[in-house]
């Protein structure tokens, strides 16, 4: 189920890559050969196929048919696509928008139609849950995927916000705690009237925008998915602190009912778990790019600078 499990995570890169503009959608072709091809390999494997070492691509269809009576869904679409990607990768024909769109269509049916048939599972139950290591994470997962089964606004929405409580909680180790600790409302009135003023606004300001933004550094999340994946979720005043615990159960929500929607929950799951993997790159805290104690030097300087300019005042 591992490698299912990547064959899947390979189409669904490429699946994502493949609605990007033209001609940036051209390299998707490539992953979903690479994806096909894995579960070809997989396929003709689990059914104990013998594959001569010369083999071809369409040799996967013609062996299994010889050596096991069995018909492998798709050959021609297959053909179609591996023509495409030799003239892409080899002759530099970049393929259409209209190839890309039949490519991935008839790659997604090659999937439903062949893993089912030889594994016997359907090809939406194979999970990325597996490639979560984060358990608390994970347990989060399962918990608002129970919630979402009941398909009601409300229980949407929690489960919405257990996602986001597991998303704190995969990058709360990356991120400095003093970022979001900074007396802030305090340094707005000791700065006010000052010429240091709107430099105390500007490093307020790129606090925040550090704070939105270095997930998406860090890992190279993609900003439409992350950007959506922020918007949807309900917002709160009292939610978890760094590194990331659960909200309160009595935490009251804002958040807009028609968002709540089965479908913007699979998207906020599926943003979530590749993520998740995505941390796993990570071996150690990655430094921010303003840390707690250099922002706190910065300020204690400004406040220097204001006191010595008060003292010298007759």
């Amino acid at each position: 189920m591992n490698r299912l499990t990547h064959t899947k995570a390979l189409y669904e890169r490429a699946e994502r890559i493949s609605h990007e503009a033209h001609p940036f959608d051209a390299d998707s072709l490539l992953l979903f050969h690479d994806s096909v091809e894995n579960l070809l390999h997989q396929a003709t494997g689990f059914l104990g196929v013998q594959l001569e070492k010369s083999s071809t691509f369409e040799s996967y269809w013609t062996a299994t048919q010889k050596q096991k009576n069995i018909v492998l869904p798709s050959r021609g679409p297959m053909k179609r696509m591996n023509d495409a990607r030799v003239a892409f990768k080899h002759h530099g024909l970049i393929p259409s928008v209209s190839t890309i769109e039949q490519v991935r269509a008839d790659v997604t049916t090659f999937f439903a139609d062949t893993v089912p048939m030889v594994f016997n599972v359907d090809f939406d139950e194979i999970s990325m849950d597996l490639l979560v290591e984060d358990t608390r994470a994970r347990q989060l997962l399962e918990e608002a995927d129970e919630l979402a089964s009941m398909a009601t606004v409300n229980a949407i929405a929690i489960a919405m916000l257990y996602l986001h409580d597991a998303f704190q909680m995969l990058f709360g180790s990356f991120i400095k705690p003093e970022l979001v600790n900074a007396d802030r409302p305090a340094l707005r009135r000791a700065s006010r009237g000052t010429d240091w003023e709107p430099l105390v606004s500007i490093v307020e300001t790129d606090i925040f925008v550090l704070r939105h933004y270095w997930p998406v550094f860090l890992l190279d999340l993609n900003y439409a998915e992350y950007s959506r994946f922020v918007s949807l979720v309900p917002r709160h005043h009292g939610g978890p602190r760094w590194p990331g615990t659960r909200t309160e159960p009595d935490t009251e929500l804002w958040f807009e009912p028609k968002f709540m929607t089965r479908e913007n929950y699979e998207f906020s799951r599926g943003f979530l778990v590749r993520a998740a993997i995505r941390v796993k790159q990570l071996h150690a805290p990655q430094p921010a790019v303003y840390s707690g104690e250099t922002v706190h030097a910065t300020l204690k300087a400004l406040l220097r600078a204001k006191n010595r300019g008060a003292g010298s005042n007759p």
